[in-house]
């Protein structure tokens, strides 16, 4: 995450300030900047409508609070960040305007080149020194300089200064991926493209141009893409080729409006109107971004695209090239034959999203996803691992480190259906996640305990919460209203816990024995609210502990770790082990100790630090106080019954038909995998 890449730049401190207003004093030149950015984010708005005119503004200001974040993870997602915001390509219009105005006006040679250069750093103070401004600022200036003396410039040497000189200037600009990107774009407009064009000889010219700057770009920056964003978009080819030509167009619109703002903003804002056409075309080049990733975790589309780059530069009819074809081809043709489906066994991944959940439930051909972590660490690890789709995402709770990432997930995966409980909360997410899910027309469902769902070769038990609000008024409602399901695959199952606490966890506790399983995520990132009781009923031999390192909660507890360590269960943790990958092992592989000999905690607590819940109406089985955990047969409490499996089935909303299995697993352990670990 964020914290991730600040230690990556070296830093090694934060200062935060709260409730104090830090200002600066505001010379001419940076309040003529403001000036501007405000007349022109007007005008902006006054002719063009939501995320155009949010376009529109960082096209030229470099401003994007007006674009919705969404629309900006689209753009991202797509490769089209650098027409969401200035880049260098606004330097060229500055630099044409300037010399067309100075040649209107009959100044010479010298006076246009210093009101160029003049331009340029007034442009960069506007743009609030954009790193992709700054590399093209001081090449254009190279080039400028180079004039002046009577030197032939080069692009390739223009740019090499530029980025020597900026790095010499500020050498944390040596760690800014803003500069990467736009250095090693322009390198490969400058030297890639034209091997490009080469062996896209037969293509007509116009077309062979922007495919050959298109690509050469891709090629050159996708190492670095790799590197830090662990994929690179397949889509942005295509993306890029639909979305540049309109945003070149959009630019000059939106530059004379800017001017115009000067004068006068409703004047601009009519200008601003023509740009709505093609703003409306890079927004949709967005779409793009749904195509698939090439990631590490996919080593057999790294070695794909990486041979059908070296095709590319390669000189037509050479051996190098005809290799690389092979491979390419190759490539594809197993990733096709193959794919990229579910495991067979039940498996169950723990995402590394730092302090929150993201849990992954795999069975060929099942998907489901349990909450989706603090940000959207989970949806770029799903497309890191090609999965374009889940049949099933469950919010437990929510809270922040469960919900807010579950926006982006839906943005980045296509979902079948949504189970939660929309229990009175404080997350503005919530809001956001309930208009998307009806936007995307996502079955939604508000599953109860003893509903039964089936599928595939699953079936998930919902073991809590009871009907209406059980914990209403309770302190930690939120987190005893966690969605607890368990699921199976035969002998096989996992226990999702959410964050449930110790009043769910005794509620749990009245039948013991639907808490067995092989797998257990244990509640509340393995905080101070689990009963060893518990703990001992499911029995598990594997458990997950979805945390952050670092984190300031104390997250998981010694007494946790100590009671899971007392019962055989192996602990796996995303704070030491990064994302791990485990397959469900069978229940009753061996003895666990008896739930009675563990000590519940309740009894050593002085009275003022027990933990109070609020007991239901009588008779309406919805919440569980204390009285009714120590008697399960309270008055106003009939027996349960189990449910009708079958017609739990037929009725609910996401029963899906799937073919049955090839074959019965006969593996009785767990495999464990380690799938990426934080750095450090």
């Amino acid at each position: 995450g964020f914290d991730g890449y600040l230690r990556r730049l070296g830093v090694v401190a934060r200062l935060s300030v709260s409730g104090v207003a830090v200002s600066a004093p505001e010379g001419a030149v940076i309040r003529s900047t403001n000036v501007v950015r405000e007349r022109v984010r007007a005008a902006a708005v006054r002719g063009l409508d939501g995320d155009r005119a949010g376009l529109a503004v960082g096209l030229v200001t470099g401003d994007t609070t007006l674009l919705s974040d969404v629309t900006e993870d689209r753009m991202r997602d797509a490769g089209l960040t650098h027409l969401v915001a200035v880049s260098g390509s606004n330097v060229a219009v500055v630099i044409a305007g300037v010399a067309l105005a100075c040649g209107l006006a009959g100044i010479g040679r010298r006076g246009r080149t210093i009101a160029v250069v003049v331009a340029l750093l007034w442009f960069a103070l506007l743009t609030r020194a954009e790193p992709s401004v700054l590399r093209a600022s001081v090449m254009a200036g190279a080039v400028l300089v180079a004039q002046w003396r009577g030197v032939r410039g080069s692009s390739v040497h223009a740019l090499a200064v530029a980025v020597l000189v900026l790095v010499l200037v500020d050498p944390a600009l040596a760690g800014s991926l803003g500069l990467l990107l736009s250095a090693g774009a322009t390198a490969g407009v400058l030297v890639l493209a034209p091997l490009v064009a080469r062996r896209l000889s037969r293509v007509p010219g116009p077309l062979r141009t922007v495919l050959a700057v298109t690509l050469g770009a891709q090629v050159a920056v996708a190492p670095v893409l790799l590197g830090t964003t662990g994929s690179v978009p397949l889509g942005s080819v295509p993306a890029n080729l639909v979305a540049v030509p309109a945003a070149g167009v959009a630019s000059l619109v939106v530059g004379v409006a800017s001017v115009v703002a000067v004068v006068h903003v409703g004047a601009a804002g009519a200008v601003m109107g023509f740009a709505d056409l093609p703003l409306r075309v890079v927004l949709a080049a967005g779409d793009f971004g749904g195509w698939p990733v090439v990631s590490a975790a996919r080593p057999g589309l790294v070695v794909g695209a990486v041979a059908g780059s070296a095709w590319l530069l390669a000189r037509p009819g050479s051996r190098a090239g005809t290799v690389a074809l092979v491979v390419a081809l190759g490539s594809g043709t197993t990733l096709v034959a193959v794919g990229h489906a579910p495991p067979t066994i039940l498996t169950v991944t723990a995402i590394d999203v730092g302090q929150g959940d993201a849990i992954l439930i795999e069975a060929d051909p099942v998907r489901i996803l349990v909450d989706g972590g603090p940000d959207r660490s989970a949806a770029d690890w799903l497309r890191r691992e090609g999965i374009d789709r889940l049949d099933l995402v469950v919010l437990t709770h929510p809270h922040a480190d469960h919900a807010d990432g579950l926006v982006d997930v839906l943005g980045a995966v296509d979902v079948g259906a949504f189970w939660w409980r929309p229990v009175p909360n404080d997350l503005t997410s919530m809001t956001t996640l309930a208009d998307d899910l009806s936007a995307r027309s996502i079955p939604v469902h508000e599953p109860v305990a003893g509903q039964t769902a089936a599928l595939g070769s699953l079936t998930i038990h919902v073991l809590a919460p009871e009907r209406g609000r059980p914990w209403a008024g309770a302190d930690g409602e939120l987190n005893e209203t966690s969605i607890v399901l368990r699921v199976d695959q035969g002998a096989r199952r996992a226990l999702l816990t959410g964050d449930a606490e110790e009043g769910a966890q005794a509620a749990l506790l009245r039948r013991p024995a639907a808490l067995a399983a092989g797998l257990l995520k244990v509640p509340h990132h393995g905080g101070a609210t689990s009963d060893p009781a518990f703990l001992a009923a499911v029995g598990a031999s594997e458990a997950l502990i979805g945390v952050g390192r670092d984190n300031g909660y104390g997250h998981p507890t010694d007494a946790v770790l100590d009671t899971l360590a007392a019962l055989g269960t192996t602990v796996h943790r995303t704070d030491t082990d990064g994302t791990v990958r485990v397959t469900v092992p069978v229940v009753g592989g061996e003895t666990s100790p008896d739930p009675a000999a563990l000590r519940s905690p309740h009894a050593s607590r002085p009275p003022h630090r027990r933990r109070r819940r609020p007991a239901g109406p009588a008779g309406d089985g919805a919440s569980v106080g204390v009285a009714d955990r120590r008697r399960p047969g309270a008055p106003g409490r009939g027996p349960r019954r189990e449910p009708d499996r079958a017609a739990a089935r037929a009725a609910h909303p996401v029963t899906v038909r799937r073919p049955g299995l090839r074959g019965r697993a006969r593996c009785a352990g767990a495999e464990v995998h380690a799938v990426g670990r934080p750095e450090g």
